[in-house]
């Protein structure tokens, strides 16, 4: 079967890709707007029908067809940008990082989570929203925007129902997965996690895990050295790969100097580990 190259996207003018943002804009807080109306509405449904159960569905309803349009509007929106501007933004990437492998060595994958041994807490899913995989001063690297979710199940019982059970789930982490290749295997294993003991960490290894901390404001921070691999997770609120929420549609430049700045920010993290002149 023979498939069909898409043709790139036309480039549109600053001025009209605002435009596009900004209706985006407009149109999820529209339905913001129809989702507080229609749960208005199904509770005086409710109340007429006289029936608790019939507003309740009527209001779950419309919260959930008002959540998931919002959230495909977010993704259209996010789609045209990355049309429009995601050329520029994997130049930025490339120039600082070189192109991305072919086959890559570390995408974020369940078994990369438990290969690095930083996560001894119960959790099923390991998933990743922007990565990259390249290198720096010759340190090949993989950084990941990861966040690692812990499900289970929960008997609910109800009147018409007493073995219902409702599903629930829980963030164990969300941060910067970091995996950097060492210039050779450690001789033992070795882990940094938040609360343990760390045999052998004198002031230079303490002062290099505060610079990596720093690089990213993490809150907390996770390490373990596997062989010829270094892994790390950075308990942080910054980004790689992407724009901040709050910028000004009116003005597209932003949203440019934004990814760089999350660029930047992976620089200055991969600095930071190359400091380290006995591991890289």
């Amino acid at each position: 079967m023979r498939t069909r190259n898409r043709a790139p996207q036309e480039k549109m003018p600053d001025e009209e890709l605002s435009r596009r943002i900004l209706f985006y804009g407009h149109l999820a807080n529209l339905c913001a707007y129809g989702c507080i109306a229609g749960a208005v509405l199904g509770v005086l449904a409710g109340i007429l029908l006289q029936s608790f159960t019939a507003g309740c569905t009527i209001v779950m309803l419309v919260i959930v067809a008002a959540v998931l349009l919002i959230q495909l509007i977010h993704a259209m929106q996010s789609s045209l940008i990355l049309g429009q501007l995601g050329d520029g933004f994997m130049a930025a990437l490339h120039k600082a990082f070189g192109p991305q492998p072919e086959h890559r060595q570390w995408p974020m994958s369940d078994e990369l989570a438990r290969r690095s041994g930083l996560f001894p807490e119960e959790w099923e899913s390991a998933s990743a929203h922007g990565s990259y995989e390249g290198s720096y001063q010759g340190i090949p690297f993989a950084m990941h925007n990861a966040s690692l979710i812990h499900v289970w199940e929960v008997r609910d019982p109800m009147p018409d129902d007493p073995h219902n059970t409702r599903t629930c789930s829980k963030t164990i982490f969300k941060g910067l997965f970091l995996v950097c290749r060492m210039r050779r295997p450690v001789a033992q294993e070795a882990f940094v996690l938040p609360g343990s003991p760390r045999p052998g960490f004198g002031p230079e290894l303490e002062n290099w895990e505060q610079q990596l901390r720093r690089a990213v404001d993490a809150r907390e921070l996770r390490m373990s050295f596997r062989g010829d691999l270094m892994f790390a997770a950075f308990a942080t609120d910054r980004q790689i790969m992407a724009v901040s929420k709050d910028i000004d549609p009116k003005i597209i430049e932003e949203y440019r100097r934004s990814f760089q700045d999350s660029v930047d920010l992976m620089k200055g993290l991969m600095e930071a580990v190359a400091q380290n002149t006995e591991l890289f």
